[in-house]
């Protein structure tokens, strides 16, 4: 399967057991841990940034919708312009 297509495993990024209970201890030498705790699981999310959309990749993906969408109503409109006109060329034909 395509990496690219895969979502990250954000279960890596979740506060781990060990970083809550020393973050909610009184002591203050549990700081070094709880930071190296966020340093990991920042390099997690590091590891993932190139797979994230950004905000101009969104708008490009917006405009493209626009485009197309646009494009199907007019050869939707066309195609029934078309049926109307075979339909009233067939009524013309069988009637005068």
């Amino acid at each position: 399967m395509n990496q690219r297509n895969q979502s990250p495993d954000l279960s890596l990024v979740a506060p781990s057991p060990a970083t809550a209970a020393s973050s909610s201890g009184s002591n203050g030498g549990g700081t070094d841990a709880r930071l190296a705790g966020i340093e990991s699981r920042l390099s997690v999310l590091e590891t993932h940034m190139e797979y994230l959309a950004t905000k101009t990749d969104v708008a490009k993906i917006e405009t493209l919708i626009a485009d197309r969408e646009s494009k199907l109503v007019r050869y939707l409109f066309g195609i029934l312009l078309a049926a109307i006109g075979g339909l009233a060329v067939a009524v013309i034909r069988t009637f005068f």
